[in-house]
């Protein structure tokens, strides 16, 4: 998962998470899935709207 980000409004920012191999393989997608709704409400809380997009690196 990559987080892109604004700091003092510069874009380009960016932090990448990567789940740990786990069986079933699905488990560490549901992780990450997990962080990025959480990220989504904590940002929707504050008045911004963060979409999550889910395609391969």
């Amino acid at each position: 998962m990559r987080l892109h980000y604004r700091y003092k409004e510069a874009s380009g920012y960016f932090h990448t998470l990567r789940a740990v191999m786990r069986n079933p393989e699905e488990d560490g997608k549901d992780t990450l899935q997990c962080i990025a709704e959480m990220l989504q409400i904590t940002k929707q809380a504050m008045g911004s709207d963060v979409p999550i997009i889910e395609k391969k690196l």
